[in-house]
């Protein structure tokens, strides 16, 4: 089951532009916190949706990555080819890991 959703920009000077934050003021990126409802039985659909409204609020030459958190005891987390192409489309990488249980 996927957990959390996060879609990172980095090489991002400035200040974000909502819905995007910055953790700390340090840093040069950029996170938008993409929320999962707990027992959601559409959660690729919930975090394509996301990321195709704010498409238009990347900023030209950050690099993007999306990092995807599961939980449980599934040994395979399977991605749709929609979010697949969605992601080659914006230029970005993906991320995904097990949650410390």
């Amino acid at each position: 089951m996927i957990s959390n959703a996060l879609l990172r920009l980095g090489r991002v000077a400035g200040l974000p532009t909502p819905p995007f934050e910055k953790p700390s003021p340090r840093k040069a990126f950029w996170v938008f916190e993409i929320a999962i409802p707990k027992k959601s039985k559409r959660p690729i659909q919930i975090i394509e949706k996301k990321i195709s409204e704010v498409t238009k609020m990347i900023p030209v030459g950050s690099s993007r990555r999306l990092f995807i958190e599961y939980s449980g005891q599934a040994l395979v987390l399977s991605i749709p080819e929609s979010l697949i192409i969605l992601l080659g489309e914006i230029d970005c990488s993906l991320e995904i890991y097990k949650a410390l249980e």
